[in-house]
Order: C-alpha cells, then sequence, then structure tokens
C-alpha cells in the first residue's frame, strides 16, 4: 500500500514538472514581437498574406497621401537683374514661344535717376504646367541674374468637385423643369416654370464659366516677371559662400557704392549750380538794395536832426533878445 501511495506521488511530481515546462513554451509560439504587427491569415481569409506585405501596403498609403492634388493654380515670382535689358526681354519672349506659353500683360517703365535713365520690365507669363519647369531653365541662360524667387500653390480641388456636383444637381433641375413645361397647360404655370427655368440655366453657366477659369488656371501656371537694369549685378551669396569671397564682395560693394555717391553728389552739384549762381545774384540785389536804403535813412535822420538845432538856435535868440 505504502509503494502504491509513493507512486502515486511521483506521477503527481512529474505531471506538474511536465506541465510547468510545456507552459512557456506555448506562451511563446503566440507572442508577437515588439514593435511588429501581426494578422493571421484566418483573420481575412485569405492564404499567404505576411507581415511585409502589411508594411508595404502602408508605405503604399503613405506615398499616395503625398501625391500633390489633382487641381492645383501654381504662382511663381521671379525678380531679375541684368546689364542689357532689351536682349533680357528679347529672350523672355524667345522662352516663353519654345514652350507654347503666351504673354498675359507686358509692362515697361523707364525712370530717370540724376540724369541716368532706368529701365524696368513687369511681365506676366502663362506657361503649361507640364512646361513650368523647362521654361524656368531656360530664363537663367542669358535673361540675367536671378535675386529672388517665390513659388505659391493653391488647392482648388475641393472648390472644383463642390461646382461640379452643383451643376449636376442643376442640369437634372433643367430637365425636370422642361419636362414639366412640356406638360403645363395654364398660362401661370407655363411663367412659373419658365422664370425657374431661365434662373437655373444662368446658374448653370455661371458654375461653367467658374469651372473654364479653374481648369485655365490650373492647365497654365501664371509666372510674374520682374526685370530691372542695373549698372553693376548684386552680388547673390548663399550658406556654401567663403568668407574670402563675402569680404571680397563686401569691399567691392562698398567701394562701388561710395564711388556711386561721389557721382551722384557731383551729379547734383551740377544740376543746383545754376540756382545757386540764381541765389548770389539774388543775395547781391538785395544786399546793395539794403545798402542803398540804409544810406538814405541815415541823410532823411541827418537832415531832420540839422533843422531841429536851427529851430532850436532860432527860439534862444529870441529869448535872449526879449529878456524877461
Amino acid at each position: 500500500m505504502r509503494k502504491r501511495n509513493v507512486s502515486i506521488v511521483l506521477l503527481l511530481v512529474l505531471f506538474l514538472v511536465f506541465t510547468a515546462c510545456s507552459k512557456p513554451a506555448s506562451k511563446n509560439e503566440y507572442e508577437m514581437p515588439a514593435g511588429e504587427i501581426y494578422i493571421s491569415d484566418r483573420d481575412f481569409g485569405t492564404g499567404g498574406s505576411t507581415t511585409e506585405d502589411y508594411k508595404d501596403a502602408g508605405e503604399s498609403a503613405e506615398e499616395s497621401k503625398s501625391v500633390e492634388p489633382e487641381k492645383v493654380i501654381v504662382t511663381i515670382d521671379m525678380n531679375f537683374e541684368t546689364t542689357k535689358f532689351e536682349e533680357s526681354v528679347e529672350k523672355i519672349n524667345e522662352a516663353a514661344k519654345a514652350v507654347k506659353a503666351y504673354v498675359q500683360d507686358s509692362n515697361i517703365e523707364f525712370g530717370s535717376s540724376y540724369n541716368r535713365k532706368v529701365k524696368y520690365a513687369y511681365i506676366t507669363i502663362r506657361v503649361p504646367k507640364d512646361k513650368v519647369e523647362e521654361f524656368k531653365a531656360s530664363l537663367g541662360e542669358g535673361v540675367g541674374t536671378l535675386i529672388s524667387e517665390n513659388i505659391s500653390k493653391s488647392d482648388v480641388t475641393k472648390t472644383y468637385r463642390d461646382n461640379e456636383t452643383r451643376l449636376r444637381v442643376l442640369q437634372d433641375k433643367e430637365n425636370r423643369l422642361r419636362e414639366l413645361l412640356k406638360k403645363a397647360e395654364t398660362v401661370e404655370n407655363i411663367i412659373e416654370i419658365e422664370n425657374s427655368l431661365s434662373e437655373t440655366i444662368t446658374k448653370i453657366e455661371i458654375i461653367k464659366s467658374d469651372l473654364q477659369n479653374i481648369d485655365d488656371k490650373v492647365d497654365y501656371s501664371t509666372v510674374y516677371i520682374q526685370l530691372k537694369e542695373v549698372k553693376v549685378i548684386t552680388q547673390v551669396e548663399t550658406p556654401t559662400t567663403s568668407y574670402f569671397d563675402r569680404l571680397k564682395n563686401a569691399v567691392s560693394g562698398s567701394m562701388k557704392e561710395f564711388v556711386e555717391g561721389m557721382g551722384d553728389l557731383l551729379i547734383s552739384f551740377i544740376y543746383f549750380f545754376p540756382n545757386l549762381i540764381l541765389l548770389i545774384i539774388l543775395f547781391v540785389i538785395l544786399r546793395l538794395i539794403y545798402k542803398f536804403l540804409k544810406k538814405r535813412l541815415k541823410g532823411f535822420k541827418f537832415k531832420s536832426t540839422k533843422k531841429k538845432e536851427v529851430l532850436v538856435d532860432e527860439e534862444d535868440d529870441e529869448t535872449g533878445q526879449n529878456p524877461s
């Protein structure tokens, strides 16, 4: 009996040891690695899907989010300086023709500063959206030095889709009104339906015009070009410009500004010189008038004083002849 009890106890101990060893194995079998999402095939009923497949799907989703919207209006502002104004304007026109763009607006101004002609050009060009980069690259060849560039993009996809939805609704309404107009019998109903139909058609045409306007702005990017004629091109410094180049640009720039300043000062003096001569002549005339008037006033005072002395002497003589 005692041997039987010992055998039972040994069997229980072996059973417990076996179950204790088997639990960690079953746990690790289904434990997911840290930082990774596991999805079994049975959850979707599709065989062969692995973790790498879902990673690729996530990357594809992120790439689709970074894609540019369908309807985007692009506006570019470019500022150039040139020492050959006419040639630069001609280059801009040639670059526009090369990419089948067209000049929407062109304004050339001629100014003057200290008898020096200054020319400015403000040109607006509409460029096909798939030719913008080619057009910008051609501008860098002979047009001048690019001083600044600004690119702005406006997403109008939602506005465009909303207008399309409104257009479909109004077109359906137009068709229904035309059907009702065919069935109308009284004059009042006919007039009422025609008024509503006319209003609907007007709204449809407005929306169509808005859609065409958006399509035009999307298909043709707007490039604003400002061109300025200068004697010396502005030195554009970048983060990679060396200290020696910066120092050289600063010295040469300050010397050029000093020389131009002295030249402008000399030209200003020459412009002012005739006025200075007139001021000197006017000053001399006023000085002579002042001296003349001063001399006349002095003579007048002298005569009046002398006359008073004569009158006093006469009174003294009279008092001396008639003593009291």
